[in-house]
């Protein structure tokens, strides 16, 4: 379908915040910066290509808080909401 189709699914704050507490890897303050990321995007809820977009920015991101292998075990949470 690509760029132009969506399913219309978001992932709003709550289930956005839920997806990061059960997320084993991420500490409190992992957490925490990962929130200040998807802040952007949590007003109207995250959709797919910003789930993908925002992880994409927090594995750009060299000292921060969020390794690689973080930041794509979030992205394979969030994806699952997806049906991905």
């Amino acid at each position: 379908m690509g760029w132009f189709f969506s399913s219309g699914k978001r992932i709003q704050r709550k289930e956005f915040e839920r997806i990061l507490r059960d997320t084993p890897s991420l500490g409190v303050a992992e957490r925490e910066y990962v929130k200040g990321v998807f802040t952007k995007y949590l007003s109207g809820g995250v959709s797919k290509a910003e789930a993908e977009r925002a992880v994409r920015e927090l594995k750009l991101q060299t000292g921060d808080a969020i390794d690689s292998y973080e930041a794509d075990e979030l992205r394979s949470r969030l994806l699952r909401v997806f049906g991905e």
